[in-house]
């Protein structure tokens, strides 16, 4: 619904959005040989064998069979999504159609073939938002509105799939990189290649210096011939620069350091973590640019000590360091996790790849609660540190900026695929924002020194931050929106931690949650025909 304004708007009333209910009444049918211990395993909440009058019911209304009997249920063999529930260890496909939905007699696989079913006619409403896009012109505000139904689309992914067990799902997906070593090592070796990686679901971005875009493009097509089949070259001269921002999640934390406007060096505190084997040590997260090195003190916003830098580190693209929060503040932190909703929730580290991720969250010291979706999955910067790999994705914030000074530290996160929404997983952390391109004309840093390049940057940074604080003439050298954040992933940032101090470091992952169907309120009711 957040979407669908911005969509309307997008389309000038050509697109077809559906009327849509605010609260809606979900109905799920039981059939076959059942008992109430079956029923639980869908609902503990009693089901109604009426409809309640002037309410809204939802148009997809799972059928859920029990009987092994099925072929001659006449209900079943008619009704539009149907569920089977086998108890064999062995589930046997030979038997149904691809309209039934065939699943173990296993609570979370229940959960997830129900939602595959109730998702199914948002699913079909963002698809005829794509196609009615299609015979839009194409501008950045079509443009924006895609990849926005595409981000949530992928949200849903699992709907549009044949069941799989999420419990072993992570141990057979494939966590290398999409970008083929060769193309990587070749962009690496160019001196006039600033940067590159995956651009939205579809395009390869690179960003270089002057060169000859023809011979680039060439090159690297008959490189890997694949790989760019199936993800469109586009050149683009100028670099992206991160306007840095210095620095219980999303509150504010800041180091003693005065900088050059008399001013206290302020971040965020993306999450309260422990050590895996003491739950009583904790350790609060943020960004090594506010702390960069190892005994340096941290402030609460009211400039309380809460405790001393343990770890700091810039290594494989990292901006990370952690604070370990000493005795007396400790009994006064909160480790629990927060969702976008800002209800506690089990969170968990993500290390997967971050291609079937679609819209993210953070919750940052500055701008709070954000949202954005995933630009650039795999994000390559050589004048950050040409010497790492595969460690730092872009944001774009949903409408606005995902973060904004400030917001340095904050956590990435996104729902789990999961019916029972129990937990969030946690991909990474902002580093940056405002990332915008710049004309790079008279850019002669690539025969320099690492040193003065990161000089360079850093002055870059303090000066070409955004066209509202240069003046016209820096806003006409601008070629992309200000909402683009910098983040690295967080799985990069812990592993080096436990190799340095030889101790792992965990998010609260044992709550133990309500489930949906114990809720006491009262806004959706389970009926049973």
């Amino acid at each position: 619904m957040d979407c669908k304004s911005r969509i309307e708007e997008a389309g000038m009333g050509k697109i077809r959005t559906h009327q849509m209910s605010e609260n809606v009444n979900i109905k799920i049918g039981i059939i076959g040989e059942f008992t109430d211990k079956d029923c639980n395993l869908i609902s503990k909440r009693k089901g109604k064998k009426y409809n309640p009058k002037g309410k809204t019911i939802w148009k997809a209304q799972p059928l859920v069979c029990f009987s092994e009997s099925w072929k001659d249920d006449v209900w079943f063999q008619i009704a539009c999504h149907q569920i089977l529930i086998k108890s064999d260890s062995v589930i046997d496909t030979g038997h149904a159609n691809d309209s039934i939905i065939i699943v173990g007699h296993n609570k979370e696989q229940i959960k997830n073939a129900i939602t595959r079913c109730l998702e199914e006619p948002l699913h079909q409403m963002l698809q005829e938002w794509l196609e009615d896009f299609k015979t839009e012109p194409s501008n950045k505000s079509t443009s924006e509105s895609i990849a926005e139904i595409e981000a949530i689309c992928k949200q849903m992914e699992f709907i549009n799939r044949k069941y799989r067990d999420i419990s072993s799902l992570s141990s057979r997906l494939n966590t290398k990189s999409i970008v083929p070593d060769e193309v990587k090592e070749y962009l690496f070796r160019r001196p006039n290649v600033h940067s590159f990686g995956i651009w939205g679901s579809s395009s390869f971005k690179i960003f270089v210096n002057m060169t000859d875009e023809k011979r680039l493009r060439d090159d690297l097509t008959k490189m890997n011939p694949t790989f760019f089949n199936k993800y469109k070259i586009e050149i683009e001269n100028g670099k992206l620069q991160d306007k840095l921002t210095h620095l219980m999640q999303g509150d504010e934390i800041q180091a003693k350091i005065l900088d050059d406007d008399q001013k206290f060096h302020t971040g965020t505190l993306g999450g309260i973590v422990t050590k895996s084997n003491d739950k009583s040590k904790k350790f609060a997260l943020t960004c090594n640019h506010l702390f960069p090195k190892v005994g340096e003190r941290a402030y609460n916003k009211n400039l309380e000590d809460i405790g001393a830098c343990l770890f700091t580190t810039r290594e494989n693209s990292c901006d990370f360091a952690a604070i370990e929060i000493e005795k007396p503040f400790s009994e006064q932190c909160d480790e629990t996790f927060q969702n976008e909703d800002r209800k506690i929730i089990n969170a968990r580290v993500f290390s997967d790849r971050l291609t079937d991720v679609g819209i993210v969250h953070k919750i940052g010291a500055a701008t709070k609660v954000t949202k954005g979706r995933v630009l650039s999955s795999e994000y390559y910067d050589k004048l950050f540190d040409e010497n790492n790999r595969e460690h730092v994705f872009l944001v774009k914030g949903i409408p606005g900026n995902f973060s904004k000074e400030g917001d340095s530290g904050s956590l990435v996160f996104t729902r789990s695929k999961d019916a029972q929404q129990t937990c969030v997983d946690v991909l990474g952390m902002v580093y940056g924002n405002k990332v915008t391109v710049y004309d790079d004309d008279d850019d002669d840093d690539d025969d320099d020194d690492d040193d003065a390049r990161k000089r360079k940057n850093k002055d870059d940074n303090k000066t070409n931050m955004s066209p509202s604080s240069e003046g016209d003439n820096a806003a006409s050298n601008v070629k992309e929106g200000e909402n683009i954040s910098s983040c690295y992933r967080i799985h990069t940032a812990l592993e080096l931690f436990k190799q340095n101090q030889r101790e792992e470091l965990k998010f609260k992952d044992d709550l133990l949650l309500s489930s949906p169907e114990t809720s006491e309120s009262d806004d959706c009711n389970e009926e049973t025909p």
